[in-house]
């Protein structure tokens, strides 16, 4: 099936694919589970901060 295709019937477009392409050629499913894991943790650690009462 043609990326153009594949593009079109998950609305995506092609630039996005090629992003998408750059970003995680070459990745095993350890690095994204590990990528996953530590977007998770600095989501949390980014909730903490801006929760932290500021201090002088």
């Amino acid at each position: 099936m043609p990326m153009a295709e594949v593009c079109r019937k998950h609305c995506i477009s092609a630039s996005t694919y090629h992003a998408w392409k750059s970003k995680y050629a070459g990745a095993t499913v350890s690095d994204l589970t590990r990528m996953r894991e530590l977007q998770a943790e600095n989501a949390r650690l980014k909730r903490f901060y801006a929760e932290k009462p500021a201090t002088r």
